[in-house]
């Protein structure tokens, strides 16, 4: 199972939730869904019923048997897991965190244009990106 939020609250009368989606706008939480909700040491699974992005990176959900605003209050600080399964693949250049846990991690010294961006705080974010995208390289298994 992956996190892909946390509920940050309760919206409204009828047990909506709001969650902080950890990849806005939560792809992977979609009607019919399955999910695992982590709270208090304690796991439920319930049904997604919907999810509606509601700006600033939340989500509107709505999960089956959380019907009103009692029951919404009472999961706040829980986290939504999904089966790794239920993820929308990564683009050919991507990759989900979970998927490296356990990699070797190996450094390279970075370009001399990333390090003077470094020194010189105010330095144009365009600058900085650049540099990053000629300095990354893909991660090798070992």
């Amino acid at each position: 199972m992956v996190a892909v939020g946390e509920i940050v609250g309760a919206h409204a009368l009828r047990g909506w939730l709001r969650v902080r989606a950890y990849q806005p706008p939560a792809p992977s939480l979609v009607p019919g869904r399955r999910v695992l909700i982590e709270h208090a040491g304690a796991c439920r699974e319930l049904e997604v019923v919907s999810a509606t992005p509601h700006g600033r990176g939340l989500v509107l959900l709505t999960l089956a048997g959380v019907d009103d605003r009692r029951a919404a209050e009472a999961l706040v600080g829980a986290r939504v897991l999904v089966r790794a399964a239920d993820l929308p693949p990564p683009a050919e250049d991507e990759f989900y965190y979970h998927e490296v846990v356990g990699f070797r991690v190996e450094t390279t010294v970075l370009p001399s244009d990333l390090m003077s961006a470094v020194r010189r705080p105010f330095a144009s974010t365009a600058a900085i990106a650049a540099s990053t995208l000629s300095a990354s390289a893909p991660m090798s298994k070992e």
